[in-house]
């Protein structure tokens, strides 16, 4: 079974290699990618501490995630 950990140094070994040996090229995807993985791993911890979100927090994440809530920078408790 692939962990979290796992999929996040494998991202990271991808960008690292790919910046290593291509620094000319677009480097965007494989970022994305290491991202992503970082902020699953990140929602997998938080939630598994937490209790069930309902409808609308999901929605107000997922905004956030889709860059349409620029007010979420700095309103974390």
């Amino acid at each position: 079974m692939v962990t979290q950990h796992t999929s996040i140094a494998a991202a990271g070994g991808r960008l690292a290699m790919a910046r290593r040996y291509h620094p000319d090229q677009d480097h965007l995807v494989l970022e994305q990618e290491l991202a992503a993985a970082k902020m699953r791993y990140a929602v997998a911890k938080i939630m598994a501490e937490s209790p069930a979100l309902t409808t609308e927090q999901v929605a107000s994440v997922v905004a956030v995630l889709q860059h349409q809530d620029h007010t979420a920078v700095g309103d974390a408790a």
